[in-house]
Parts: C-alpha cells; sequence; structure tokens
C-alpha cells in the first residue's frame, strides 16, 4: 500500500493505475494543499476580476430607465447612467433585449413562384411598350 502524503508516491500510483503521464509534482503538491485547507479541489473564487457594475441595484435601475423610455439606445443609457457602454450592452443582453430590431419573415408559397413569373412577363411587356418606364419606377 503507498502512503499518499508524498506527491513522488502519488504520481506512482497515477503511472501504474491510469497509464499515462502524471501531473507534474508542483501540481499534485498544490492540490494537496489546497485539499487539506479546504477539503476540496474545486475553486472557491471564480477566476477573473469581479464584476462590481451589473450588480441587481444597477440593473433595477437601468429596466426602470427602460421601463419609462423603452427606445433609449445603449449610448444614451451609457452616458445617463455613468455606467460604460459594455456594461449596459451585458445588462441589456441579461434582460432579454436585443440590439436590433426583429422582424417577422414570411416563408414563400406554393403559388408565389406562379405569381413572380406573372409579374415578370407583365413587366416585360410593359418594358416593351415603353423602353423609359424603367427609370420611371425609381
Amino acid at each position: 500500500m503507498h502512503r499518499l502524503d508524498y506527491p513522488i508516491n502519488v504520481k506512482r500510483l497515477w503511472s501504474k493505475e491510469i497509464n499515462n503521464n502524471p501531473p507534474d509534482r508542483k501540481t499534485i503538491t498544490s492540490l494537496m494543499h489546497k485539499f487539506e485547507q479546504t477539503g476540496s479541489v474545486l475553486n472557491i473564487d471564480p477566476p477573473g476580476r469581479p464584476v462590481s457594475v451589473t450588480d441587481q441595484a444597477t440593473k433595477d435601475e437601468v429596466s426602470s430607465i427602460l421601463k419609462k423610455e423603452p427606445q433609449t439606445s445603449i449610448r444614451r443609457m451609457s452616458t445617463d447612467s455613468n455606467i460604460s457602454m459594455a456594461s449596459v450592452r451585458r445588462m441589456y443582453k441579461s434582460m432579454g433585449f436585443k440590439p436590433y430590431v426583429p422582424r417577422l419573415i414570411h416563408e414563400l408559397n406554393e403559388d408565389d413562384f406562379d405569381r413572380r413569373l406573372e409579374y415578370c412577363d407583365t413587366f416585360l411587356s410593359l418594358l416593351e411598350d415603353d423602353s423609359d418606364l424603367i427609370y420611371r419606377v425609381i
């Protein structure tokens, strides 16, 4: 039985049981210390800088402004509330807003091909009668 108090023993057991390259000794030592201190090898704090601007109070403020003026742009909201545009964009996204106006797209029906063909024939016959028609359409 191996004593797993030492990183070298962990490396040997790893190689024997798992059959691939074991982690580095420093990695094993770091994980052992983390487990002794916290009881887990998971990271407690998420990595990176903490987000301070997009807290719930700020989201509520932005939401109340949007309820009063729903057409407020990201730039205007940024200057009015003294928050960066990137933070306002993140808040808009988390609230479900889009940076564009959604449009409805109609699907083509079976008789649309016939209608288009009929329109083309009609327009071509009108062009044969009056060659200047194309300049008056636009």
